[in-house]
């Protein structure tokens, strides 16, 4: 019996999965192990599809079933490279990344639109992310890409001042047509502030719902793990949920297990601890 059949996995990468550019052994070693037993092992992340990429070049990306990525807005097939599931910005949230090039001249902007990744600002933090993440971009003028749709827009802050001014910029143009969240890339002592624009009402918990009814999960078999604010709705949607240790100690009280630090394996001790919680069963 395979104890993890019709059973999903979703794990956040960068500060659950991925440290500081690597996986732990011990991460692959358990995802296999949970593969092998039937489950479903997933990515779920904030990056683009065309950033797993890079995660792929630390892991076999045989061992990744259908992707949670843009923080919710899609669904990608790694195995077929195609998109299961998508949410766009409307035409008047659009018009939020003009607001910041004309008001910010020091927030970097990116925009996300299926499988390409345009560049309306350029500044150094943004060519950090583009280069870590392996993404191939064109730099283009608002009004080049206006028409295309837009998954994702994110401002790339050099710091935290920055990061207030567009939050208070961005809370002065909302209009309830679209969802912010903040997320953080810690890479060698360097902290990288990321301020990301999505269609409104979407979460890594909405994307993990649309994912768990497309592979029929059944209630129950609804597995993840995450470290940041951006993976708190998805921890409390999960049936069963962790966090590693080194996870902000707000986020730790929503989940069933906190696992050790994401350098030494922590999604390897989730699925340990998974393993053991469904043999006693």
């Amino acid at each position: 019996m395979q104890i993890f059949k019709d059973c999903l996995l979703a794990a956040d990468v960068d500060g659950t999965l991925v440290s500081n550019g690597k996986i732990c052994p011990r991460n692959i070693q358990a995802i296999k192990m949970f593969k092998d037993q039937g489950g479903t092992f997933v990515l779920s992340t904030g990056r683009c599809a065309a950033a797993l990429g890079q995660v792929f070049k630390l892991m076999d990306k045989s061992l990744v079933g259908p992707s949670i990525v843009l923080n919710g807005g899609m669904i990608f097939d790694v195995e077929r490279q195609e998109v299961l599931y998508a949410k766009e910005l409307t035409m008047t949230s659009k018009e939020y990344a003009r607001a910041v090039y004309e008001k910010l001249e020091t927030v970097g902007i990116e925009v996300h639109s299926g499988a390409d990744t345009y560049v309306i600002r350029k500044t150094d933090a943004t060519e950090f992310h583009e280069d870590y993440e392996m993404l191939d971009r064109e730099y283009v003028t608002f009004e080049q890409i206006k028409d295309k749709p837009w998954n994702k827009v994110l401002y790339v802050c050099d710091n935290e001042q920055d990061k207030e001014k567009l939050a208070s910029l961005m809370t002065s143009l909302n209009n309830g047509e679209t969802s912010f969240v903040c997320t953080r890339l810690a890479f060698d002592d360097i902290l990288h502030i990321y301020y990301e624009q999505l269609p409104k009402d979407i979460t890594k918990a909405t994307g993990l719902k649309e994912l768990a009814r497309i592979l029929k999960i059944k209630k129950g078999g609804v597995f993840a793990i995450g470290d940041y604010y951006n993976d708190v709705e998805m921890i409390q949607f999960a049936d069963i949920s962790a966090t590693p240790c080194d996870s902000p100690d707000d986020i730790k009280q929503f989940a069933d297990f906190v696992g050790g630090s994401c350098k030494d394996g922590a999604v390897a001790d989730f699925i340990e601890y998974l393993f053991n919680t469904e043999v006693k069963k």
